[in-house]
């Protein structure tokens, strides 16, 4: 807990098991603030599970801390943590990827996974009238149904490992698929996008196994990771199909989470500070 103990100045950070391997976010907001001239900065955490609780109320407590994202795996446990500070509408969802200060000063939180992610989806492809299977009912998989909703797609079919994660279909009003049922008729569907963290910095995993992908043609995968770029799902399916990565998604995630965190309101400006 020293980051807390040590820091003086007003901050933001990146909460997660291991953000400071690899996750992209600081990169991004600290090139933003540094441009806006603006003396914070954001910084990786690394919290055990057996620490989270602990941690999110040091936070809460530290008023340097400002806010900033929440990393894999704790976008589910961080909302039930800070569901009393958390609207309705959003803590139906379940999952915040964005922290914050509410008008009281309390720590709350948002998602903006699903908004990149639809921003993302709209630049390659018309999502109207499309069947579309969500592989992953996570904090991001959560996040990407309900935008889906949000956004007015109708035929969208949910589909988790783990059956336990059947109850969110009926909070989205989406029909839920057991994962063999699902990854089987994959033909069935126009787009499938992979929300889970099979092949995150593991170029050899893969969510379904190859030969149901071997034939599967004319479809449009979306694979949420981006690190890296192309996962062993969309070096397969690329040859017959159109092929997306989560590298669109995580930099308008970010741009969604910044303007909300610091309040900055012009995110067009924010993402062009980000890209330069």
């Amino acid at each position: 807990m020293n980051f807390l103990a040590n820091n003086q100045n007003k901050y933001f950070a990146i909460l997660g098991k291991n953000p400071s391997q690899g996750a992209r976010s600081p990169k991004l907001w600290n090139r933003v603030l540094k441009k806006l001239k603006r003396k914070e900065r954001m910084i990786p955490i690394n919290i055990k599970k057996n620490e989270l609780l602990k941690t999110i109320k040091k936070l809460n407590e530290d008023k340097n801390f400002l806010g900033g994202c929440i990393a894999v795996p704790y976008k589910e446990s961080i909302c039930k943590i800070l569901k009393k500070n958390i609207p309705k509408n959003i803590l139906k969802h379940q999952s915040i990827n964005c922290i914050f200060r509410n008008k009281f000063g309390n720590l709350t939180g948002c998602n903006t996974d699903g908004l990149g992610a639809i921003f993302s989806l709209k630049k390659n492809i018309n999502l109207k009238k499309k069947k579309i299977l969500v592989m992953g009912l996570g904090g991001t998989g959560k996040a990407i149904s309900a935008s889906l909703r949000d956004h007015g797609c109708k035929n969208v079919f949910l589909t988790n490992r783990s059956p336990k994660k059947k109850k969110f279909s009926k909070i989205v009003n989406f029909k839920f698929l057991e994962w063999e049922i699902a990854t089987s008729d994959l033909d069935n569907f126009d787009i499938i996008i992979n929300a889970t963290s099979v092949g995150f910095l593991n170029k050899n995993k893969i969510p379904i196994s190859e030969k149901k992908l071997k034939f599967i043609k004319n479809k449009f995968f979306f694979d949420i990771i981006y690190q890296p770029k192309v996962t062993r799902l969309l070096e397969i399916t690329k040859k017959n199909n159109k092929v997306l990565n989560g590298e669109l998604m995580n930099l308008m995630q970010a741009v969604f989470a910044f303007s909300i965190v610091t309040k900055v309101s012009n995110k067009k400006k924010i993402l062009k500070l980000m890209l330069k």
